[in-house]
């Protein structure tokens, strides 16, 4: 019996090493360094790049840097915490390192793998993964992976693929050698969300499209008659708020026009107020972080803009630029970082395009 016993306390004390060991190890920080979400010289770098479409090379340093910046802010996740990355490049591959916080428990996370640019979407092929030292099987992590795809995240094949969209530069290239991120810029284009002008062609080119597919299934002889007639205003008439205000009246209002036709036309608008509101919730959740009142003043134009753009789809936003870009213009070079660095943290990439050539700051 007293053999037994030491038996079995000899297995509870083994046991008890191991469990031990294993949280030491998967509480390691494993070398993790936060990047200065202060500094925005790797994102000016980038947005110079942009300006002439050129190529932009990246350290380790000012990788690790921009990243600070763009995920400043904590994102929560059911009851996980995920905080600031850090990611830096080694010979041809890059690392990635994640804190991760589960009931007050912080672990690092971290990758390493290749990166490369291909059909607007930016893929990470991984070859480990780890939570402190510990390794974990890449099936599990991938299959883990799948459940984020709002976040812009998709896998296929081992890859995890995140769609050009989510990222706040115009890009149509990038790979690593010799310890260096090399990125093709795309010179940095016109707007569609707020640029009217640009907007209104698109909204009545995506009519026309949808009036088109509707006349081909449409059994009614009077339906194709009555969309044979808009679609020739379309493409007579100069494009205009004029005449998209014009043509959807006409669609609202005429009965031998499908319901499938009105339901789509709607959402269109609905697609556009929602991508304005999500731009108006990015800002307004940067004010608090711009670090000066004059910063505070411009985001509150530009929030005050985005609403009127709601309530009224013509609105002429151009006075409004002017005067956000005349009060940004007279900002220091270290409140400016400041404002740079809220906006990059807490508005998406996809908006972030949208306001740098909106308001040219």
């Amino acid at each position: 019996m007293k053999m037994f016993k030491k038996v079995i306390l000899a297995f509870f004390v083994v046991l008890i090493v191991l469990v031990i060991g294993s949280l030491t190890f998967a509480l390691s920080k494993n070398g993790y360094q936060k990047g200065d979400n202060s500094s925005i010289e790797g994102i000016s770098k980038v947005r110079e790049g942009e300006k002439k479409g050129e190529k932009v090379t990246l350290n380790s340093k000012e990788l690790n840097n921009i990243f600070a910046v763009v995920y400043k802010n904590n994102k929560k996740l059911d009851n996980i915490v995920i905080k600031t990355p850090e990611a830096y490049v080694k010979e041809d591959k890059i690392v990635i390192k994640i804190p991760v916080e589960i009931k007050g428990m912080e672990f690092i996370a971290s990758s390493e793998g290749t990166l490369k640019y291909e059909n607007d979407n930016v893929i990470y092929t991984p070859e480990f993964f780890k939570v402190g030292k510990l390794n974990l099987t890449k099936n599990f992590v991938i299959n883990k992976i799948k459940e984020f795809k709002n976040l812009g995240i998709t896998v296929e094949d081992g890859n995890i693929k995140l769609n050009k969209n989510k990222i706040p530069f115009s890009i149509k290239d990038l790979y690593i050698k010799n310890g260096t991120l090399t990125i093709s810029m795309n010179k940095f284009s016109s707007n569609t969300l707020f640029k009217h002008r640009n907007n209104v062609k698109i909204e009545l080119s995506k009519l026309k499209e949808q009036l088109i597919l509707q006349r081909e299934k449409s059994p009614s002889e009077e339906e194709k008659r009555e969309i044979d007639k808009i679609i020739t205003q379309i493409e007579k008439d100069n494009p205009s708020q004029q005449l998209l205000d014009k043509v959807n009246k006409q669609i609202k209002e005429n009965n031998n026009i499908s319901q499938e036709i009105k339901e789509a036309q709607n959402k269109n608008n609905s697609d556009k107020v929602q991508a304005l509101s999500k731009v108006r919730d990015g800002l307004s959740k940067a004010m608090g972080q711009t670090g000066s009142e004059e910063g505070k003043k411009i985001i509150g134009m530009m929030i005050s803009t985005i609403n009127k753009m709601i309530s009224d789809a013509a609105y002429d936003y151009n006075g409004d630029a002017a005067a956000v870009r005349s009060i940004y213009s007279k900002l220091s070079p270290q409140k400016k970082a400041l404002f740079k660095s809220a906006i990059f943290s807490n508005v998406d990439g996809g908006s972030i395009m949208e306001l740098r050539n909106a308001f040219g700051i």
